[in-house]
């Protein structure tokens, strides 16, 4: 008999967190059905946590929407990455910009 799709999303939500708690069965506290926070030491600063929840992506197309494909997902974070950068680059030639105007006017 075929898998209901909740029974799907929790089975590999269940094994992905498996394999997570596993790696840091030393040290991580689970505060949760999917999350884990995992201690980092930062030096000089001291020890902070991070967390980690695990979901399930969309596992199969709807009329909404498409199912979770990571490389998509890679394409886009990539994408959004870039425009980012090209953005903060240009903030930062306009800002240099504006400094130098302003140090030649205080030259004259």
């Amino acid at each position: 008999m075929a898998m209901k799709q909740a029974e799907i999303q929790k089975l590999v939500k269940d094994t992905v967190f498996t394999e997570i708690k596993d790696l840091f069965a030393q040290n991580g506290e689970q505060f949760g059905d999917f999350e884990i926070a995992i201690p980092v030491q930062i030096d000089g600063e001291g020890e902070f946590w991070g967390k980690v929840s695990v979901v399930c992506g969309q596992i199969k197309d709807t009329k909404t929407s498409s199912a979770f494909d990571p490389f998509v997902a890679r394409e886009g974070w990539e994408l959004d990455k870039e425009i980012k950068a090209r953005a903060k680059a240009e903030k930062e030639r306009i800002k240099a910009e504006k400094l130098a105007r302003s140090k030649a006017k205080a030259k004259s």
